[in-house]
């Protein structure tokens, strides 16, 4: 559209420079961000072109919302050199559903600034793991912010692609089976499943390849804390006991439940032995072996 085409002239300009050096209109100091982009189609839009004053009048208000301000801020930016851990914390976005997307409804400005962000920031995270001759890990917890939208779906899918190649790997985190689409999950390395809600137990076993019997369901719907059903790169299967660690404040960082002071495998364990009430069945599979 000459909309789209119009704020990449001016992410072009402001990303080489243009806009400060008098080689094309713009907006002296405002630096290279987002926020100069918008000010310089407001420069325009004030030079006489109606199309920039248009679009700065429209992506105003986007801006402004709370889930745009970390891109439109004055100073925005992210400092990486030797990080070790870098999060990316996008509380509350409020996304549209997936028949809002595909029927084409309008969408309020939340609802548009938060798809811009997803697309943000697992843009900037992919980025950000583009360090050469090191292994980089994208974790995206809650999985299904992210996996809701044809952009979190078309990035991730890129990421699984090309990771081994650009010494990257993804890993999705998420609550329920459902949240991560099939084609993705085929790609997958490793699959783990922890204890699955009531009636999740036969969609997790068959996204790991598994035949959902009655006991299996039964089995991951009953896991104790640090047991877990792992499927590996080479399509193999069977039951993994996390063990919690020996010291006390460790095991105690584990638990993020804000109700607790006191971690769950403290509370379920205690050092050298083992409290596991579960009998965890081996997964008798004719194709499969057992890790």
């Amino acid at each position: 559209t000459m909309e789209s085409a119009r704020v990449a002239q001016a992410v072009e300009f402001v990303d080489d420079g243009r806009h400060q050096t008098g080689r094309g209109p713009g907006h002296p100091g405002s630096g290279r961000s987002t926020q100069a982009v918008l000010d310089l189609l407001r420069r325009w839009g004030d030079e006489g072109d109606p199309l920039s004053r248009d679009l700065y009048y429209r992506i105003t208000p986007l801006a402004r919302t709370r889930f745009a301000r970390l891109a439109f801020q004055p100073g925005a930016g992210i400092s990486v050199q030797g990080a070790d851990l870098i999060v990316l914390h996008a509380r509350g976005l409020v996304l549209p559903s997936k028949e809002e997307v595909r029927t084409g409804d309008d969408l309020d400005a939340s609802k548009a600034a938060s798809i811009a962000m997803v697309y943000l920031l697992m843009a900037l995270a992919d980025a950000i793991g583009n360090v050469p001759n090191r292994l980089s890990s994208i974790i995206l917890d809650e999985a299904w912010a992210f996996l809701d939208s044809s952009f979190g779906i078309d990035l991730a899918n890129r990421v699984l692609r090309d990771g081994r190649k650009d010494f990257k790997k993804l890993q999705l985190w998420s609550q329920h089976p459902a949240d991560a689409p099939p084609d993705l999950l085929n790609m997958a390395s490793n699959v783990f499943l922890t204890r699955q809600v009531e009636g999740a137990g036969a969609a997790a076993l068959r996204m790991v390849g598994a035949e959902p019997t009655p006991e299996l369901v039964s089995m991951v719907e009953q896991l104790a804390v640090g047991d877990m059903v792992m499927r590996d790169e080479y399509g193999r299967l069977g039951v993994i006991h996390v063990t919690p660690p020996v010291d006390p404040r460790t095991a105690r960082a584990f638990d993020t439940r804000p109700r607790s002071g006191r971690g769950a495998f403290a509370q379920e364990w205690e050092p050298m032995v083992d409290h596991r009430s579960v009998d965890l069945p081996s997964l008798d599979l004719p194709s499969s072996e057992t890790i």
